[in-house]
């Protein structure tokens, strides 16, 4: 049986705040890039969206999935 997607969601959240919680206390030596002028990514915001990324495709292995830095 398949969860409801609300709680997919909420899954993705609670693992990307996993990945960030990592990154916390090294925040001022995260590896930043910039993506366009003004447009920056550190390497914490590419984790969190893979860890998303990944609780959805348990969920739905089969899904395409668009998402900002990826």
């Amino acid at each position: 049986m398949r969860k409801p997607a609300v709680n997919i969601a909420v899954s993705a959240a609670r693992a990307a705040g996993r990945v960030l919680i990592r990154f916390l206390n090294r925040a001022d030596s995260l590896k930043i890039s910039e993506k366009q002028k003004n447009d920056f990514v550190t390497e914490a915001d590419r984790a969190a969206e893979k860890a998303i990324v990944q609780e959805i495709h348990k969920a739905y292995p089969d899904h395409a999935i668009l998402s900002e830095e990826a």
